[in-house]
């Protein structure tokens, strides 16, 4: 096979592209990486986007160039984590980062279980563990690179009512819910209601709650004694 035809030939292989002539080698490498990271090429690094040249002599006496082509990509923007920064040994409760379909977001918690992804951004966990526990969560787009990781401390008390299946010592009829929330209990106790971004909408001592007003969607009914302990969570439904 004549020498010269053969060096001529495109060579391409990882997604770099050879090119020999009568006077020259020339290597190009087209690659990307995330911003925040660098790449080791021609015994340098870089990580900023442009193209790169390194030229040499080879031992026929003919120049050889070296291009790198780089490319920076954005990372994910950070976010946080919603959701209530504090619940009960054994409840389950929902937490949502911002909706983005440009991402993929993963998940995780400590020593407790996540039971369900309700949609692309948001997770419902059950807290088995009774102290400070933190929820992380981390963005990826479709180049692979990252968010910085988004956490949330959560303080988890320990469930220690004398009887939740208890029917007579609380009821709450209707719910799901459209205007009035009635509440049937022997004892006083404040109840608030809390949405899944961890917001408290109202506080009330009352058996007669108006909820017209409330928008449809999914709350926590939270009880507490005359000291302020949490004595129960429900979860409630507004029609």
């Amino acid at each position: 096979m004549d020498y010269e035809w053969y060096m001529n030939l495109f060579k391409i292989k990882m997604k770099d592209f050879y090119y020999y002539s009568s006077d020259n080698y020339f290597f190009t490498n087209n690659t990307s990486i995330c911003e925040g990271d660098s790449i080791l090429w021609q015994n340098s690094y870089y990580n900023t986007a442009g193209t790169y040249t390194a030229n040499y002599l080879t031992v026929e006496s003919f120049d050889s160039t070296y291009q790198l082509n780089l490319t920076v990509y954005p990372r994910p923007l950070p976010f946080d984590i919603s959701g209530l920064d504090f619940s009960l040994q054994g409840h389950t409760e929902l937490y949502t980062v911002p909706e983005n379909f440009d991402v993929t977001y993963n998940w995780l918690v400590e020593s407790s279980e996540i039971i369900t992804y309700p949609n692309e951004n948001s997770a419902e966990i059950q807290w088995i563990s009774v102290g400070e526990v933190y929820i992380y969560s981390i963005a990826v787009d479709s180049n692979g690179c990252k968010s910085d990781t988004a956490e949330l401390l959560v303080n988890i008390g320990i469930n220690n009512i004398h009887d939740f299946n208890n029917p007579d010592e609380i009821n709450i009829y209707p719910n799901p819910v459209k205007d009035f929330l009635f509440i049937s209990t022997p004892h006083e106790y404040q109840v608030e209601i809390i949405d899944m971004m961890g917001r408290k909408l109202l506080t009330t001592g009352k058996n007669e709650i108006d909820v017209s007003i409330i928008k449809r969607g999914t709350y926590i009914l939270r009880f507490k004694d005359s000291q302020g302990n949490i004595i129960k969570d429900e979860k409630l439904i507004k029609e």
